[in-house]
């Protein structure tokens, strides 16, 4: 890389945009349509060999690709990965926890500019880095699961509830409330003073809220027999 001309080493960077740009028309869509966790789940591990070879490859086209590659799963990260995280956040700590995430991503980028400015300016070791640190990611999703509230927003109560189970297992909570459920709206309450100021209705325990997701789910089966039902007999009265 030391004889390429200058030119040709600033378009990686924006190759990089471009991949950036032309995912954004399409990855939050199928984020929507698939599901957070799956678009995001696929983006990371995708970017795992991507990373290996631009570690071992000094063809510059070949790393036009990969960074282009890169710069989708910045989107597919971000997009769908940003609102995975928020959407299984109670309302009072999403707004920190998305500042916290942005800020760390921009300590990151200044961490970058830094090393390549006043320590190396071989990239070899950051990519290594970001190697390992996808790795720790693809690892992580092993106990990571999908929102609830997209569950829900396509119709999938029974998974819904699965998650909400194993979310609230994982984070030890045993009191909460499903609040508003028809908006996709979960709200988790440890027990003490907080939650008794809670407008919203307690059900008690996590089992009882459980049970009432459950009555719902049961309900719309039962609904739906009934509908066959009809249908079948009225073609049966018709014959």
């Amino acid at each position: 890389m030391a004889c390429t001309p200058t030119e040709y080493v600033g378009f990686i960077g924006a190759m990089a945009f471009f991949g950036a740009f032309i995912s954004c028309f399409f990855l939050p869509a199928l984020g929507d349509v698939y599901g957070r966790y799956t678009l995001w789940v696929v983006t990371i591990f995708c970017q795992l060999p991507i990373y290996l070879g631009a570690g071992i490859t000094s063809h510059i086209g070949v790393i036009y690709v990969m960074c282009f590659v890169l710069g989708m799963g910045l989107i597919g990260r971000f997009a769908c990965g940003f609102v995975m995280l928020t959407e299984q956040l109670p309302d009072r700590v999403q707004a920190s926890a998305g500042t916290a995430l942005m800020v760390g991503d921009v300590i990151a980028t200044l961490y970058i500019t830094f090393f390549i400015r006043y320590i190396s300016n071989n990239a070899i070791t950051l990519i290594w880095i970001g190697f390992a640190l996808n790795i720790v990611g693809c690892i992580l999703a092993l106990w990571i699961v999908e929102s609830p509230a997209w569950l829900l927003s396509v119709g999938r109560k029974d998974l819904a509830l699965q998650r909400l189970r194993y979310i609230a297992k994982i984070n030890g909570v045993h009191d909460f409330v499903l609040e508003d459920l028809k908006q996709e709206k979960f709200v988790t309450l440890e027990k003490g003073e907080d939650a008794k100021k809670e407008e919203a209705p307690t059900f008690g325990s996590g089992g009882q809220v459980a049970e009432q997701l459950e009555s719902d789910v049961a309900e719309e089966k039962s609904l739906e027999k009934d509908a066959h039902d009809k249908l079948v007999d009225g073609k049966e009265s018709v014959d």
